[in-house]
């Protein structure tokens, strides 16, 4: 998983646990709806200023977002 993968995938993680919508998290970036959800498709990638800033709404360091998560096996 490239690290965009990562930190993409780690974002909607913690917006999913904060029951934020993309909707809420492109008003607090400054960007459209449209924006966000391409975005969460990685296209264009998230600007490391819109992670800082989804970092501090979501109450987190911005490192976090960076950190593989470990798959765990059954």
């Amino acid at each position: 998983m490239s690290y965009i993968e990562t930190v993409t995938s780690n974002l909607k993680a913690e917006m999913a646990r904060g029951s934020i919508s993309q909707a809420e998290m492109a008003k607090v970036l400054g960007i459209t709806p449209v924006s966000m959800g391409a975005r969460m498709r990685m296209k264009p990638e998230l600007r490391i200023s819109e992670l800082e800033k989804a970092a501090d709404y979501l109450g987190l360091d911005v490192l976090v977002l960076f950190q593989k998560q470990e798959v765990k096996k059954k």
